[in-house]
């Protein structure tokens, strides 16, 4: 059972999402088209896919070769591939994996499925993920002692709401250092710690169907026999675990920032919830998605492409059954609605105005 109850009372704003929602589906009937995914996702996922293992393969035929004494390029080309191909498994956690565990990314369950399971090429889970996030966070967003992206836990002091303790006043100096070990810490312990566990912060997670398990157990022996033993294989112990270790470095900073930018910057809310887990949150649950959450830039196509929409965090947490590749035609729609209903829109108008955001507001957390 879980062991936390929440309720939303806010009635001030109670027609505001049906309107909303009313509005967005007339502009996708009207336009005749659906709301998952596109053949510009499609293409999207062929590239990303297709460069992942190109990447993979030619970074250590080369460190081979130099190592062995072939003629080769330099030995620093096989780690830029691997710190790219870090890059490129944010780009598909960004694209894919989190369209598809959203059900957006196809109309077809199987096909959303079967691309949710890209996760495992980045070395975590679905069945995990899909609670951690699709139901911990995205119900419970910015909710302390619930949502597990801003946990309570003695290095970081993500809310206002959480000790401050005096190691703290350097957390935006050395977050990065936890944010470039994150990823290895999400899939070498974390994982591990909910599956035995059943928990995810102060939540139980439904039951593992055999299924999942079986999926859990292969694919994690499997990413480690990829990218633990067959680089220690081709690279001998020291490149192959520095290769692993830049490819993690990158992945887990590039997931840290664009996550920390939607939710840990200065203008969003937080609200403080308790121990037991008994919260009333003055504001309807639509209302407070809108204010725990911040959008940035809105306007690139470049950043939305590579991010795949999650600089539309607002849309993407009030319409997350619709594909990333809709956000920027349905962005006006919602700041609109929000205008009407005087429902203030939390938007940064670049990524380096986010990213500063960020670093004062845990900078602001560490001393005050």
């Amino acid at each position: 059972m879980n062991t936390y109850k929440v309720t939303f009372k806010g009635t001030k704003n109670k027609n505001f999402i049906t309107e909303l929602r009313k509005s967005v589906d007339e502009y996708f009937s009207s336009n005749g088209i659906k709301k998952t995914g596109n053949q510009k996702l499609f293409t999207k996922t062929i590239i990303i896919t297709a460069l992942g293992p190109i990447l993979y393969g030619l970074g250590l035929w080369n460190g081979y070769n130099v190592l062995n004494g072939a003629a080769a390029l330099p030995l620093v080309f096989t780690y830029v591939a691997f710190l790219v191909l870090g890059l490129f498994h944010a780009l598909a956690g960004f694209n894919i994996m989190h369209d598809a565990n959203h059900g957006s990314f196809s109309s077809n369950a199987k096909v959303n499925s079967w691309m949710g399971n890209v996760i495992s090429f980045m070395g975590s889970h679905a069945h995990i993920w899909k609670y951690k996030h699709n139901v911990v966070h995205h119900t419970y967003t910015n909710i302390n002692e619930i949502d597990d992206d801003i946990a309570k836990w003695p290095i970081m002091r993500m809310s206002p709401d959480q000790e401050r303790l005096k190691h703290h006043k350097l957390q935006s100096i050395y977050m990065w250092f936890l944010y470039a070990i994150s990823t290895i810490y999400w899939i070498y312990v974390n994982d591990f710690a909910k599956f035995f566990t059943g928990k995810i912060f102060t939540s139980t997670m439904p039951k593992f169907p055999t299924s999942e398990k079986v999926i859990f157990w292969i694919t994690k022996v499997a990413y480690f026999i990829v990218y633990g033993i067959v680089p220690v294989i081709a690279l001998g112990w020291f490149h192959g675990l520095m290769v692993l270790l830049t490819l993690h470095v990158i992945l887990g900073v590039a997931i840290s920032v664009v996550f920390q930018l939607a939710h840990c910057v200065e203008e969003v809310d937080f609200v403080p919830g308790t121990s037991e887990g008994l919260t009333e949150v003055g504001e309807e649950w639509a209302v407070h998605q809108i204010a725990t959450t911040a959008d940035f830039s809105t306007k690139s196509k470049i950043w939305t492409w590579l991010l795949g929409g999650l600089n539309f965090q607002v849309e993407h947490h009030l319409f997350p059954n619709i594909s990333h590749i809709h956000y920027p035609d349905i962005h006006q729609i919602v700041k609109r609605k929000c205008e009407e209903f005087n429902i203030t829109f939390n938007e940064y108008p670049t990524f380096m105005a986010a990213l500063s955001s960020h670093v004062k507001h845990m900078h602001q957390l560490g001393v005050a």
